[in-house]
Order: structure tokens, then C-alpha cells, then sequence
């Protein structure tokens, strides 16, 4: 993919396994267009998230380094969560009904780009108040 591109097709996946559940919470899909921007061997992905029952939109910037992804939004939701291969990295979630401390320990990062196409995944242990509550999953897959 080259520096910047409007319209890509943007899907991001998140998966839940909550510490006691025998199975996995649904997939959360995000499936949406936005902008692509690489320079200095990263990308980024801006797009617009809307959510069930709530009015307002967040606007959202995800970093994809090949050891690091980070993701911002702004809006019904604020948050600037970091997912840093080895690391234990602290975020703030605020959405309209509260704010959560949260602690990611990541797991694995990987990111694949062919010509058309980047995949970038995590997998990470999430903290709500310094308990921890589910192994999680991101994809996110960039298409043009």
C-alpha cells in the first residue's frame, strides 16, 4: 500500500475470553472505510465508530508499529489504549456511563502487509481495576 489512501476498507475484531467463562463473549466487528497513511515504517488508520444506544460517534486513530499498536479514540468513547509487545501498559476508558481503569499486559503482536492487504494482531491479558478479567484478541485488517 502506498502513503495515503482514502476510502480503505477497515474491519477490527476484538475477542473477549472473561477469566471464568467456559466459552468466549461474541466477537465485536467494527466494519468500516476511513484513511490509510504509512511513513517511517508504521501505519496509521483514521475512522469514525458508531455504537448501539448511543448517539454520539468516536473518532479513532489506530498506530500500527511492528512491535506495537495503538489505539486512540475520541468522542462517545476516550481512550488512548497501547498494546506493546512484553509490556504493561495503563489506559483510561471513559464512555458515556463511566471510566474504567484498565492494565493490558500484550501477549503477541504481529503484522503481515502484502500489496493489498495488512493484518495486524494482539493478544493480551486485560486489567478492570487491577483484577484481572479476560484474555482478548484484536485483528485488524486493512483492505484497499
Amino acid at each position: 500500500m502506498s502513503n495515503l489512501i482514502n476510502n480503505v476498507g477497515i474491519c477490527v475484531t476484538g475477542v473477549q475470553h472473561q477469566v471464568n467463562a467456559l466459552e468466549p463473549d461474541p466477537p465485536v466487528v467494527v466494519s468500516t472505510k476511513g484513511t490509510y497513511c504509512e511513513k517511517d515504517g508504521m501505519f496509521f488508520l483514521k475512522y469514525r465508530e458508531t455504537y448501539d444506544n448511543v448517539d454520539d460517534v468516536s473518532e479513532c486513530l489506530l498506530k500500527v508499529y511492528d512491535n506495537r499498536i495503538e489505539l486512540v479514540k475520541a468522542g462517545a468513547i476516550n481512550t488512548h489504549m497501547s498494546f506493546v509487545l512484553g509490556e504493561t501498559t495503563k489506559a483510561l476508558y471513559e464512555f458515556p456511563f463511566g471510566t474504567i481503569n484498565m492494565g493490558v499486559v500484550t501477549k503477541y503482536v504481529c503484522v503481515t502487509k502484502e500489496r493489498k492487504r495488512i493484518v495486524a494482531k494482539a493478544s493480551y491479558e486485560l486489567y478492570m481495576e487491577g483484577n484481572k478479567t479476560a484474555d482478548c484478541d484484536i485483528t485488524i485488517e486493512v483492505t484497499q
